[in-house]
């Protein structure tokens, strides 16, 4: 669970960088042009408000934990794999 609430809030915190660069990668060949990723941050909170910093962070917690839970499986696995490898007395890993 601790690891589950750094990662979600990690992506909390920057998912917000991330959408500015996303939006000032995708504006660069129209007409809408920003002087820097301060200037993109102000203009797209002051024109679509600051939910639309975070517009399609949904799919990114269920990206995240999917990604969480196989990983936190995979050790589980690990961890009885290795207890059962030395339950039979191998002294080898």
């Amino acid at each position: 669970m601790v690891k589950y609430g750094v990662i979600l809030g990690s992506a909390l915190a920057c998912y917000p960088y991330d959408t500015v660069r996303r939006r000032t990668m995708m504006t660069s060949g129209e007409a809408i042009k920003y002087k820097n990723s301060w200037d993109a941050f102000n203009q797209i909170i002051k024109n679509e408000g600051a939910k639309s910093l975070y517009k399609g962070f949904g799919a990114r917690i269920l990206h995240t934990s999917a990604i969480t839970v196989s990983f936190t499986v995979y050790g589980l696995l690990q961890t009885l794999l290795l207890l059962k490898h030395i339950g039979r007395g191998s002294s080898e890993y």
